[in-house]
């Protein structure tokens, strides 16, 4: 009686443990859709031959053993984009400011302010900016997911207009739009 007692009273901070370590399954989705929406997308930073290499930047707020395990999943995913070499890095959103990458991916949902601001070093930079959370593409975020009868990808035209990126026609009308 006395192991039970201890097992239920260490089960809810086990199970929360659990739980914090479970990736949404929407931005495993997003994680693999990334790499061909930057494939098909012209203009900003991606065709500036600075090296070649692109640099893409998983950005965290709070969660960085989530984003290193994204990392990790789309260095084993990604070897290349375009012909060019992939470098894939986690971040935290303290030091984004002093990273270059063409694409960032929001490993998980952050405050509107965080997302303002990740959103005005994304079109600074002409870098794409990807997040499979729910309001963030209303918000800012360049592109992400509509999740409805079927997944398919969500582009907010103004911001991707603003980095100077030019997404592929094809992907445009298959892809829900907000301006």
């Amino acid at each position: 009686t006395a192991s039970l007692l201890l097992w239920l009273v260490l089960l809810p901070a086990a199970t929360a443990a659990l739980a914090d370590e479970a990736i949404p399954h929407r931005v495993l989705v997003g994680l693999n859709l990334f790499p061909n929406i930057l494939s098909v997308t012209k203009g900003g930073a991606a065709d500036q031959p600075q090296s070649d290499a692109y640099l893409l930047l998983l950005v965290y707020q709070n969660n960085s053993s989530r984003a290193e395990k994204l990392a990790s999943k789309l260095r084993k995913s990604t070897k290349k984009i375009n012909r060019r070499q992939v470098i894939v890095e986690a971040v935290a959103m303290d030091v984004l400011a002093q990273r270059q990458g063409i694409g960032l991916f929001l490993t998980e949902k952050i405050d509107d302010a965080a997302l303002q601001e990740v959103s005005r070093i994304a079109v600074d930079r002409g870098a794409l900016l990807f997040s499979s959370f729910e309001g963030d593409v209303e918000a800012g975020a360049m592109v992400g997911l509509d999740v409805r009868a079927k997944i398919r990808p969500f582009l907010n035209l103004s911001s991707l207009d603003r980095a100077g990126l030019e997404i592929n026609a094809v992907l445009k009308r298959m892809s829900r739009t907000v301006e």
